[in-house]
């Protein structure tokens, strides 16, 4: 199966995960990331980039990226004279987040595929910064506030890793599992201000809880008002946010705090901004297939069966 299987239950706080449900998150995260870095090249301003089947591996933001499409690369060539490269990456993200617990996510078809993407260099969020960077990109996009904080919850699954971050460790400790878990850590767990160095990345300034979970100053900034900014742990204030301490919200705090009270909420938010993000920069109208009777489509998902 493409998608690893995973054994052992649900994780509870402080469990170790098993090598299998490791594996599966790895790859369930790297699809998720996949379709977000081809989609979110999107810009209104300029009319380029979004979800084109186009992604420039060269580009550092994208490391780690040229393996997973290497593993859908085999399924792909069955189906490359009838499927665009965006629709099959569209379609491989519904599937892993449905596979991995998440909403049933239906799309539309027919996008196009652009053979040069060299515009999308460097238009994804810096590691580094905080909300006003976050709003700033996903504006550019045509995202709300309230859709970037439902899309980001996509950090639930999946962990960096050092060789493609400079930092390592998962979001939540069931990093194989597509639930709200990314809200309620990073408002129930207390977050300390660290910052890692590698020759490769340089400074990386992070959160981290009891050194098993790792939150992104992109991620924290959602719900605190930190100085995200600034590459010294000692800088600033606060040190350490979530749980018992006291720290400043930010006005998107209320879609955290919904969020993660309702699941259910979320994945309705959540579903609604992934469709839009899939549809970014594609200028004719996209259409949802009824069956392969009756269309050249390819939207039935028995294509991933053995996934």
């Amino acid at each position: 199966a493409l998608i690893p299987n995973a054994d052992g239950p649900y994780l509870e706080y402080g469990q170790e995960i098993t090598p299998a449900q490791r594996a599966r998150g790895d790859f369930i995260g790297g699809v998720v990331r996949l379709g977000w870095h081809d989609g979110s090249t999107y810009s209104q301003e300029d009319s380029n980039g979004g979800m084109d089947g186009c992604l420039n591996f060269d580009d550092p933001a994208n490391k780690g990226l040229r393996g997973i499409w290497q593993e859908l690369r085999p399924v792909y060539r069955n189906y490359e004279d009838v499927c665009s490269r965006a629709d099959f990456t569209s379609l491989a993200t519904i599937t892993v987040i449905k596979a991995a617990g998440g909403p049933d996510i239906e799309i539309p078809y027919g996008r196009v595929d652009a053979d040069e993407c060299d515009e999308d260099w460097g238009r994804f969020p810096s590691l580094k910064k905080s909300r006003d960077h976050v709003r700033k990109v996903f504006r550019r996009m045509g995202f709300t506030m309230q859709e970037a904080v439902a899309l980001m919850g996509a950090h639930t699954v999946g962990r960096c890793e050092l060789k493609n971050f400079g930092l390592e460790g998962p979001w939540a400790e069931n990093e194989h599992v597509f639930d709200n878990a990314y809200y309620h850590k990073m408002l129930d767990l207390v977050w300390e201000r660290k910052v890692e160095v590698t020759e490769e990345f340089g400074s990386q300034p992070h959160w981290d809880h009891a050194k098993m979970l790792l939150m992104l100053n992109t991620d924290i900034s959602l719900a605190w008002n930190i100085d995200g900014d600034n590459d010294d742990p000692n800088h600033g204030d606060p040190h350490k946010c979530g749980g018992d301490m006291q720290c400043d919200t930010q006005n998107s705090y209320r879609h955290v705090a919904r969020y993660a009270q309702s699941q259910e909420e979320w994945f309705e938010d959540f579903s609604s901004a992934w469709i839009k993000l899939l549809s970014l920069g594609q200028d004719g109208d996209l259409q949802k297939c009824e069956s392969e009777e009756d269309s050249d489509s390819y939207d039935d998902r028995s294509w991933f069966s053995s996934w």
